[in-house]
């Protein structure tokens, strides 16, 4: 059964295809040190992976730094 088994884990090709669709630059995503999640460059959003799948929808995103503004860019940029 499916369930049984760990999801597979995204590979560094994947990763590189992977933009933020919260940022205005669509900064790159890296995977978290958990493994459970894909975090905006920027330091903002987290992304949950669900089954394997990387979940880029802004309403199940987490903020992680509320002092970076919406659209992701650091203070001084």
């Amino acid at each position: 059964m499916a369930g049984d088994q760990p999801p597979q884990s995204l590979d560094d090709w994947f990763l590189s295809l992977l933009a933020c669709p919260g940022c205005t630059a669509r900064r790159p995503l890296h995977l978290g040190n958990d493994q459970t999640s894909l975090i905006c460059e920027c330091g903002r959003y987290s992304f949950p992976i669900t089954d394997g799948i990387p979940v880029l929808l802004l309403e199940s995103a987490s903020v992680l730094d509320d002092t970076i503004p919406a659209g992701g860019k650091a203070a001084g940029e």
